[in-house]
């Protein structure tokens, strides 16, 4: 529940995070996962810095994700830099299916949001 401090903080010491109300893999519309970034390397476990690397992702990258023993392929459309209190993202979108990643921006900072929008590659899904 993003508007509970509390219960994401939670999360995000343990890795990221799906926003709930937002979709998940196997149904249609928008997936939002967050997770920390972090401005040092070494930093990094000492966050749970699980979106670190986020900002390395262009358009045109893939992205796997693994869900209930299926795996599930998306390829990254855009990558911006938004306010952080820009909640466009956050709201359920059942038009399409999408991935969205967010982590703060600059890293080890809570200026701006770093969002990385992947749509889906194909239909096939494999299991595991």
């Amino acid at each position: 529940d993003v508007s509970d401090a509390k219960d994401y903080d939670d999360a995000l010491k343990k890795g990221g995070a799906h926003a709930k109300g937002t979709s998940l893999p196997d149904t249609n519309g928008s997936i939002y996962i967050f997770g920390h970034s972090t401005n040092y390397t070494w930093n990094i476990n000492r966050y749970n810095a699980f979106f670190y690397s986020l900002k390395f992702l262009n358009p045109g990258d893939e992205i796997y994700v693994f869900y209930k023993g299926k795996h599930y392929d998306y390829k990254v459309a855009e990558k911006k830099i938004i306010a952080a209190n820009d909640l466009q993202y956050l709201e359920p979108n059942f038009s399409k299916k999408q991935l969205v990643l967010q982590t703060c921006w600059p890293p080890g900072t809570t200026w701006k949001r770093l969002i990385v929008v992947a749509e889906p590659v194909s239909s096939s899904i494999s299991a595991l």
